[in-house]
């Protein structure tokens, strides 16, 4: 076999979870494994990876709880039975010599902070070829079929899972059946939601046709979530600007226009959407008869492929709260490997940390001397909402501004609670706007995103009115997600600048908000499908490509808020940003925003340095 400087992307299962890892080289060649830092994953070698695959045969694993890996249980932790001996298990298939590995490994599980004990009692490896299921109930053989390279036949998959391609249908079983010509005219097809920025029509597939065709059409800002096809798919720009990359090759996104076209592998997760202003046309014709999509989430699908977002989803009147799912059975995995316990378990932060609320009544007493005694003006209105009021802390004259947003679950809190963060930055110069904002149920979570933007236009307009003032947008959980989504409005429309913020601290941010969709405490959010694509900034990247970020979380904080902090930046690294994940050691959700007001915090420095144009 000739050795290749492609990465394939697979996954094997090791005591029950999904372990991906990135994979190149020939496997004849000597073998090399590379292991991540935290809080990284195996993204942080696909560039490695291509220059090493001519002389090696290199794997590099995702942790679990890191990169597309599952998220273990928290009984069972990584420092509580899982070493990085068990996710070299694949190894023993791909012709790895385990027990010279597990020496390296046994070196590298030393130096982490919490050793591990089956490392060091070197007890034997998980089995990795143990069969499994797919979703679709057919059999899975053992570790040594998953682990195929990838290859242009829909046919030869790797392990992807979900993936509900029927092998017995070919294309050529139906290219003899058409003898007579298929019309299929564009006007007369029906249109199918993909959530508030685009639709699509279906056009032939199916019958005597072996491909399926459809046109989309996208506005801008949106983005497909990362997904792939168990065969090649085309995509030809009709009209408008498209961004595509594939997972692992974020950092080199093509751009495509009217004209253009591009084939994507089969089994290789892969994102497109409309990186211009203008309205995005593209044809997709997929090389099946049937329409085949796997999301890298878990989202399930119904016939030919299609996400039902409902039919009001670009604008609904009013939240209405979805049922319950009724047929996902207790202990189901529901998202990301996950069920709706250990869901709840990774975000619902009253659970995770259950003395969180004497943290929010430290802040509170903390501020309220502060409230009073620092320079400004307090309870300025923006809006005509109840809360739409701000707290202003004047630094110097034309100096940077930071607007803060305060967290909450988006239904308590308040910004008075928040003029500790006003402190230090003050002393520097910075003036500083806490933001007050209307809670559900009183409000929808539309209506809190709308008064985000009516808050920092508002702000744009009295304290910059010159535009020659540096405006940074910092916020924490719920606040991190407002932040992020204003980052992504183009405010063109209110007559200012389409993004007039320079930079941002986002500090323990919900930036995917699919999880809260499977916790009863959210039903009153009406997170259907298309109001996590319209509220997840995840999937509304920010506007400005010179803008920059730091994306922060606490150390101590569970694994599904480090990861989405991680892939936010990923994100907006592809996209060109500068953006940086730091994290706290030690803290937790709580604990973590209360350092900004501590002045010589790395959380505070760097707040500074964005505000000053110093990071």
């Amino acid at each position: 076999m000739a050795a290749t400087t492609a990465v394939a992307y697979r996954s094997i299962q090791v005591d029950g979870l999904k372990i991906a890892y990135r994979e190149g080289g020939n496997p004849k060649n000597p073998k090399l494994v590379l292991l991540h830092g935290f809080p990284a994953g195996s993204h942080q070698y696909r560039n490695l990876i291509q220059s090493l695959a001519g002389q090696f045969h290199v794997i590099a694993p995702d942790y679990p709880g890191f990169g597309e890996s599952d998220i273990p249980d928290p009984a069972k932790s990584v420092s509580d039975g899982w070493s990085s001996r068990d996710l070299l298990a694949a190894g023993q298939v791909r012709g790895v010599d385990v027990a010279q590995l597990g020496r390296q490994c046994a070196a590298y599980d030393a130096c982490a902070s919490a050793p591990s004990a089956r490392a060091a009692t070197n007890q034997p490896l998980p089995a990795a070829a143990r069969p499994a299921n797919h979703a679709d109930g057919t059999a899975q053989a053992g570790a040594a079929s998953v682990l195929r390279p990838l290859t242009s036949n829909a046919g030869d998959m790797n392990d992807r899972e979900r993936v509900s391609w029927d092998e017995s249908i070919k294309p050529e079983d139906h290219m003899s059946n058409l003898t007579e010509p298929r019309i299929a005219r564009l006007a007369e097809q029906a249109d199918v939601n993909f959530g508030p920025l685009s639709f699509y029509r279906r056009l032939v597939g199916g019958d005597e046709v072996p491909v399926f065709t459809g046109i989309q059409t996208c506005e801008s800002g949106y983005m497909t979530r990362m997904h792939w096809h168990p065969y090649i798919e085309l995509l030809f720009v009709i009209e408008g600007e498209a961004t595509i990359y594939l997972e692992g090759r974020e950092d080199a996104a093509e751009k495509l226009g009217a004209g253009d076209m591009v084939a994507l592998p089969p089994n290789i997760p892969h994102v497109f959407g409309n990186a211009g202003q203008k309205t995005l046309r593209i044809l997709g014709i997929h090389t099946a008869p049937e329409r085949v999509v796997n999301f890298t989430d878990g989202t399930m699908t119904q016939a030919h492929g299609f996400v039902d977002y409902g039919d009001n989803a670009a604008a609904p009147a009013s939240v209405v709260a979805p049922a319950p799912r009724a047929d996902v059975a207790a202990g189901a995995r529901v998202w990301r490997g996950l069920d709706a316990e250990e869901l709840r378990r990774q975000f619902d932060m009253r659970i995770a940390v259950p003395d969180g609320e004497s943290f929010t009544q430290a802040r509170a007493a903390r501020s309220a001397p502060l409230r009073a005694s620092l320079p400004g003006e307090r309870d300025v209105r923006y809006g005509s909402g109840p809360r739409q009021l701000v707290d202003i802390y004047s630094g110097t004259a034309d100096g940077p501004i930071v607007m803060f947003f305060h967290g909450g679950a988006w239904r308590y809190q308040s910004k008075e609670a928040f003029a500790f963060v006003a402190e230090p930055l003050v002393s520097a110069g910075i003036t500083t706007v806490v933001v007050g904002y209307d809670l559900i149920p009183q409000v929808t979570l539309p209506d809190i995103m709308r008064e985000a933007c009516e808050a920092l236009a508002w702000s744009v307009r009295t304290l910059a009115p010159a535009g020659n003032r540096r405006i940074v947008l910092a916020g924490h959980s719920a606040g991190a997600q407002l932040a992020g989504m204003a980052l992504a409005h183009d405010f063109s429309r209110d007559g200012l600048a389409r993004s007039p913020v320079h930079a941002a601290l986002l500090v323990s941010g919900s930036y995917d908000m699919e999880p809260h969709r499977h916790h009863s405490r959210y039903l009153d959010m009406g997170l259907d499908e298309a109001m996590v694509q319209r509220a997840s900034p995840l999937r509304n990247p920010p506007l400005d490509p010179a803008l920059e970020l730091v994306i922060a979380a606490g150390g101590g904080e569970t694994p599904g808020y480090i990861r989405q902090a991680v892939e936010y930046r990923d994100m907006c690294e592809a996209r060109g940003h500068r953006a940086r994940v730091l994290l706290a050691p030690g803290d937790h959700h709580f604990s973590v925003i209360g350092r900004l007001g501590e002045s010589d915090h790395p959380l505070t420095l760097a707040l500074v340095a964005l505000a000053k144009g110093d990071e």
